[in-house]
């Protein structure tokens, strides 16, 4: 079901791309077995239009039963900061950095990627706000750079279609992401077994 129903018009590059790809699907309904962070999961390809934005779109579908919001990188470490803060006040179970454009590169970032809870000042105010970090992590981007900080703390998803337009690819089996909302209880059952059978090992 989730590789040749969900995820075969993806063109992942390795085995390794494909598996990674099925993590942060997995993450929520282990989290609370995982005793500390989990890693952003870098979605990239060479190009526009290969389907990153959607990949990330179907996992945050299942995830939360709706489209994730987007938001864009920071310019400046402070919008970064002030980014993550605001995003985590909300308790996401997903945050998805959508087209990353320039290098990755942010002591913000790298810091809440390994932070069980994330302090900063309310903005506004002058009282700091404790926020939990236990959400899914994913990015998108064309051929990205990143600092070693931020790439110490990244898994990645290659796709690459290896054609010159791939946006106006026609082989899809389904519409997506709207196939994964409404196919959402038998993806989360596939998962759930997948889940059951690691810890029944």
């Amino acid at each position: 079901l989730l590789y040749a129903e969900l995820l075969p018009n993806f063109p992942f590059v390795t085995q390794a791309d494909r598996a990674n790809a099925l993590a942060p699907m997995l993450t929520p309904i282990v989290r609370d077995l995982i005793d500390g962070p989990t890693p952003l999961h870098m979605i990239e390809a060479p190009t526009e239009g290969t389907g990153k934005g959607v990949l990330a779109e179907v996992t945050g579908v299942i995830i939360t039963g709706q489209y994730p919001p987007m938001m864009s990188e920071g310019r400046s470490e402070e919008e970064w900061r002030k980014r993550l803060t605001a995003k985590l006040v909300q308790l996401p179970s997903v945050v998805v950095i959508d087209n990353v454009r320039g290098r990755l590169d942010s002591a913000a970032l790298s810091s809440v990627l390994t932070a069980r809870i994330w302090e900063d000042r309310d903005l506004g105010h002058t009282r700091n706000l404790r926020l939990p970090v236990t959400c899914v992590w994913l990015a998108t981007a064309n051929n990205p750079s990143y600092s070693r900080e931020v790439g110490r703390r990244l898994v990645r998803e290659r796709i690459d279609a290896a054609v010159p337009q791939p946006w106006l690819r026609t082989d899809f089996h389904h519409d997506l992401p709207s196939w994964a909302l409404h196919n959402r209880g038998r993806l989360l059952w596939a998962l759930l077994v997948l889940a059951r059978n690691w810890w029944v090992r």
